[in-house]
């Protein structure tokens, strides 16, 4: 089920295991993208009575406690029978930063976690053949947001004594609370049908979440005693703070099937999609910018507006394995239909009520194909060439001007080529790839006057290689290796009718990412099996948006974790293990986010160095 809102992305519960696919995806299932997806896949009931006991303890006042629990099937007759399972998720802590003033009420630990999850899911087995699977989750998360801390402000603001460009901040002193509280409810119902060669499936999702959040989106206790420009009275207040409400609710359906045709040599996937969303958010926003120095201005950023996307799709990929070469030679191709219609509203617009509607449809056919050679039993090279889009995006948050004007759709086509292989009786494994696109009209958001702007960057290539080497060289050792490298050229990109193209940047591109671990087993001892992992990951200097500001850039940095674990503990009836883990080792200073709001720059920082402790039983 795809999930459209990064507020409603908290998955925190009963992981089986998370899935990267690189590239355009939308020929297998549901959404598309241009630029990869991101599959969770949650736990199903087993159908045998179990209990799972997780544990956490960490610095910073953290707790986890995750319960799973199994029972055995319900016998339902001629009906079947029904596997349940249900799970809760406890999770809090105090952050690693404070506020130390005391201006308004509320909590002084930023970054603070308070989080409870819920989930209960089941398996009708209606027959051999049918199979029809339910689940919810309920997430009330209640907290305070990490801070964003100063950058950059010029002095006239008066504020540019709490900025700090390169040093990680612990402690803030600031005009608001931070609040920030999440509550999400999700149905999700999947019935799968066996017909033998062919496998109809349906998928049905529902999603529903709010939101409600007042960051100090400066990070700074100043105030402003500025000149409201609409009606000339007096207005105190910070350099940006904002207030704001989001509800969501989304619901798609898929239909699938599923099978194999001509003798076993032709693999198919086809499918209908559609997906429709609503949402509604509220802000009450103060920005005080610098305009015309040394005055300093007020402007209300408060608005509120609806939106309503729909989208329409209709996909398929088929895989042929050719006659010749042992069978060893296979043609894919796909493709995918998409239409997209958005609808959306302003009823409030820099605090005043307005009546402001916009509303454009799109529609785009993504093709895409593989040919891949199984060389041996384990050596396969491929060769993939696939175009994707994403439809425009609506300005809701800019200035009356563009609000109706959205940002155009964008296109890539990608070219990959690349190999996966074996070695070593298995003990080597070695994936690599080169990547070519080309994207027209890519999309991106930058701030003016403190108002996000989605815009077309323009023509773009973007290329590069990835590298992936896993290796066990002898008994209960594991190494582990992945190497990065990706440039750009930007062709053109002209904002507000500027050439902007030498200057630009393309924001979370780093030219060089890698990452390693190895880890070691050690043979039984009485007390249990000791395992050893360290791992470290480095990730080069980033832009955070296209116009390349050099105030919000991050430098590159690495991290290095580590963890000990004793498994196998001599308990009767009972797996349990305990875990010493350490994260950020080195204490390093990282900026993981950074915006510019033209007048002044904010960003924020990783984790510092932690250490803690996990139990886990399992009965």
């Amino acid at each position: 089920v795809y999930v459209a809102r990064n507020t409603a992305t908290v998955f925190e519960l009963d992981l089986e295991r998370i899935e990267v696919l690189r590239g355009p995806q939308g020929t297998l299932w549901g959404k598309n993208t241009t630029g990869g997806s991101i599959n969770v896949i949650t736990t199903k009931p087993t159908g045998e009575l179990g209990l799972k006991q997780e544990l956490g303890f960490g610095e910073y006042g953290r707790f986890r406690s995750k319960t799973v629990l199994d029972l055995n099937p319900s016998e339902l007759g001629e009906l079947g029978s029904v596997n349940l399972k249900f799970s809760y998720l406890k999770t809090m802590s105090d952050g690693w930063a404070n506020r130390v003033n005391d201006r308004v009420a509320g909590p002084h630990d930023l970054g603070e976690v308070d989080s409870d999850s819920l989930r209960f899911a089941s398996a009708w087995n209606l027959n051999e053949d049918i199979v029809i699977d339910y689940a919810f989750d309920h997430i009330n998360r209640n907290g305070t947001s990490r801070q964003d801390q100063l950058l950059y402000a010029p002095p006239s603001m008066g504020a540019d004594r709490y900025a700090s460009r390169r040093k990680r901040l612990e402690r803030f002193s600031l005009d608001t609370a931070g609040r920030d509280e999440i509550t999400i409810d999700a149905h999700t119902l999947v019935a799968t049908w066996d017909l033998g060669d062919v496998t109809l499936k349906s998928i049905t999702g529902y999603r529903d979440s709010n939101l409600q959040y007042d960051p100090d989106l400066d990070g700074t206790p100043v105030e402003f005693t500025a000149r409201l420009l609409s009606t000339g009275a007096m207005s105190t207040g910070g350099l940006y703070n904002v207030y704001g409400t989001r509800d969501d609710e989304q619901f798609s359906q898929e239909l699938q099937a599923v099978g194999t045709t001509l003798d076993g040599r032709l693999d198919y996937v086809a499918g209908l999609y559609y997906f429709d969303e609503e949402g509604t958010e509220s802000t009450i926003g103060s920005l005080y910018y610098d305009a015309l120095a040394p005055f300093v201005f007020f402007n209300d950023t408060s608005k509120t507006f609806t939106i309503d996307n729909k989208s329409m799709a209709v996909y398929g990929q088929a895989t042929y394995t050719l006659p010749v070469l042992d069978d060893r030679l296979r043609v894919t191709l796909g493709g995918r239909y998409t239409d997209d219609d958005k609808d959306v509203h302003k009823t409030v617009h820099n605090g005043v009520p307005a009546d402001m509607p916009g509303q454009k449809s799109w529609n785009h056919f993504s093709p895409a194909g593989t040919i891949d050679f199984q060389a041996s039993e384990d050596v396969n090279v491929y060769l993939r060439v696939a175009e994707a889009y994403n439809a425009g995006i609506f300005n809701v948050r800019s200035s009356a001007a563009s609000f109706s004007t959205p940002a155009d759709e964008e296109t890539v086509v990608s070219y990959e080529l690349g190999a996966k292989t074996e070695w070593f009786e298995h003990r080597l494994r070695l994936n690599t790839a080169l990547f070519y696109s080309e994207f027209e009209d890519m999309q991106s958001i930058v701030y003016v006057a403190g108002e996000s702007t989605a815009l077309n960057v323009g023509s773009t290539d973007i290329w590069g290689a990835e590298v992936e080497l896993l290796a066990s060289p002898v008994a209960g050792l594991t190494l582990g290796l992945s190497y990065g490298y990706l440039d750009y050229e930007i062709n053109e990109f002209v904002y507000g009718q500027i050439d902007v193209t030498d200057s630009a940047a393309l924001p979370y591109m780093p030219e060089n990412t890698a990452s390693g671990f190895i880890e070691f087993r050690f043979l039984p001892l009485a007390i249990g099996t000791v395992a050893l992992r360290l791992d470290a990951t480095y990730k080069d200097e980033v832009a955070f948006s296209p116009l390349n500001s050099a105030t919000t850039q991050a430098d590159d940095y690495a991290l290095v974790n580590a963890r000990i674990t004793l498994s196998e503990l001599p308990f009767e009836s009972v797996d349990a293990s305990i875990a010493v883990w350490g994260k950020n080792l080195a204490d390093e200073d990282y900026q993981i986010f950074g915006i510019d709001y033209a007048q002044f720059q904010t960003g924020s920082f990783g984790d510092p160095r932690s250490f803690g402790v996990d139990l886990r039983m399992e009965f």
